[in-house]
């Protein structure tokens, strides 16, 4: 058990405050380890970071935009205001945020436009939040809901035999968040794309810079099987009982380790991002970035400490 961030065992925890271990009885245990429990915890795990990360998200984007260059344009409100997504709504209204006081230009130059990977920020990301919105409810409606089976009503005397415990439905929300957490990797992989194609030579022969890409294109290719719903199979237990099953387990245990994957590859774009602003000393950048290329200055932070402390802040 942790308590006050500390882990103790179960004999530091009898010795420390005197507690006994319960002892379980009936069906009291075969609850305690019912899948259905088992996945809405990791569900919990994985919605949580995963609300930290479309934050993150749009931070890093926000970096390599004004690294890349460009302008806001994409970013307006009046963009907005004809796609009224709510989640395309509140990205830009972040992103504007973000990139406040930077000398990006507010309108195009005779019609050029940025790469999507830029310019549909707002759209994929908006997607994106708008699908951990559908899950956070799901979620929600699990967490304060009866899974067993049978399940008792004191009230009425009755004991009713069902199908709470099954997993289906938090085992389409994982999958769900699986399928939409890829596409933000996606999107981040194209945006170190263009700023890889940006680097001049001079920059290439000091550091290996494609090595970025090649990384997140390795851990892309393990999201997107990943990705692969769980939620469609089923595998027969016992015929005319337990005869299809939800896989909410395999759902949300290969989802966690798409979250994983995921704060790697914005950690990466982050580090790459920084990298070259600091080797360019490019002028498109906005207060927050200053303050956070000043806070890392100070620091005297090495690369390899900013992906173990931005790895480290979605905790």
């Amino acid at each position: 058990m942790c308590i006050q961030h500390k882990v103790y065992s179960a004999q530091e925890l009898e010795g420390k405050y005197g507690w006994q271990p319960l002892s379980s009885e009936g069906r009291e245990a075969d609850a305690l380890l019912n899948g259905t429990q088992l996945t809405t915890a990791y569900g919990i795990y994985n919605l949580s970071k995963s609300l930290k990360l479309i934050q993150w998200a749009d931070f890093v984007a926000s970096v390599s935009t004004q690294v890349f260059g460009g302008n806001l344009s994409a970013f307006s409100e009046a963009m907005q205001v004809v796609r009224p997504h709510k989640g395309l709504v509140e990205t830009a209204e972040h992103l504007r945020m973000l990139l406040k006081g930077s000398v990006l230009s507010e309108h195009p130059q005779a019609f050029s436009s940025m790469p999507e990977a830029f310019c549909s920020i707002p759209q994929i990301h908006g997607a994106v939040r708008e699908s951990i919105a559908a899950i956070r409810k799901v979620i929600k409606t699990e967490m304060n809901s009866v899974t067993d089976n049978p399940i008792l009503f004191p009230e009425t005397q009755e004991v009713i035999f069902g199908g709470n415990s099954h997993t289906l439905p938090l085992s389409l929300a994982m999958d769900f968040l699986a399928i939409t957490l890829t596409s933000l990797g996606n999107i981040s992989e194209r945006r170190v794309f263009y700023l890889l194609s940006n680097i001049g030579k001079e920059i290439e022969t000091e550091i290996d810079y494609p090595i970025f890409q090649r990384i997140i294109e390795g851990i892309l290719n393990e999201n997107r099987r990943l990705s692969i719903p769980a939620s469609i199979e089923s595998p027969i237990l016992f015929e005319k009982t337990i005869d299809i099953k939800g896989m909410g387990g395999s759902s949300a245990i290969k989802c966690e380790q798409v979250v994983k994957n995921i704060e790697e590859i914005l950690a990466i774009e982050l580090i790459l991002a920084t990298s070259l602003w600091k080797k360019k000393q490019f002028e498109h950048h906005s207060a927050l970035f200053k303050e956070y290329l000043t806070f890392m200055a100070e620091e005297e932070v090495t690369t390899v400490f900013v992906q173990y402390s931005f790895n480290n802040s979605l905790e």
